[in-house]
């Protein structure tokens, strides 16, 4: 499988860092724990955003955020516009699940 903008170092940098990645509930938890977006607490039906934390690995953030953006740079705008709003909806439906901690 292959994953635009993920090459071997990256990939190797993320097997590395995360070693079981069944220990998170979501991707946006492990996210939250790479320092990549904001931690995410409900209590009451109220949703408690934290801040983005820095503790995770600097090194695999960096690769992240240079993968996604040489996709975002080299990409066809009407060919992968509809590709982009495939992988959003699926996004959509993941909201009010509950936040990170627990």
């Amino acid at each position: 499988m292959e994953i635009p903008g993920v090459g071997p170092l990256l990939a190797s940098a993320f097997v590395a860092t995360v070693a079981d990645p069944h220990a998170f509930k979501s991707g946006r938890c492990l996210s939250a724990w790479i320092g990549l977006v904001p931690k995410q607490n409900f209590s009451g039906g109220k949703e408690k955003l934290g801040s983005i934390s820095k503790a995770g690995n600097r090194y695999l953030r960096q690769l992240l955020v240079v993968g996604a953006m040489a996709v975002i740079r080299y990409a066809e705008p009407e060919r992968d516009q509809a590709a982009m709003a495939g992988a959003t909806d699926g996004a959509a439906n993941n909201q009010g699940r509950g936040g990170c901690a627990g």
